[in-house]
């Protein structure tokens, strides 16, 4: 349960750092 939970939270760090990349270049709609 653990390592699900971690790799959970990882991937939504991950795609987080995405979006906030994303908007921060002024590519947001």
């Amino acid at each position: 349960l653990n390592s699900r939970v971690e790799k959970l939270e990882k991937r939504v760090a991950y795609l987080e750092s995405l979006l906030l990349s994303r908007v921060r270049g002024g590519e947001s709609l």
